[in-house]
């Protein structure tokens, strides 16, 4: 899957990629392991570092669009 965003919070897209669209453990039960590849360029680099070591912040940070 890949998905490209313009207007759109840099946490919203890493929390959404991460935690919403991660496909559940039991969607590939024979898997050893699974992961994400993302692809940053580099003015975002650091800020994505941070956020996917810190989880709890990505998380509060995410604000989904409800309308």
């Amino acid at each position: 899957m890949s998905s490209w965003h313009t207007d759109v919070p840099l946490s919203d897209v890493l929390y959404e990629s991460l935690v919403i669209d991660f496909p559940p453990d039991e969607a590939f039960p024979d898997a050893d392991s699974s992961g994400v590849v993302l692809a940053v360029e580099e003015p975002w680099f650091a800020e994505v570092r941070r956020l996917v070591h810190d989880q709890e912040e990505l998380a509060r940070l995410y604000a989904p669009d409800d309308g």
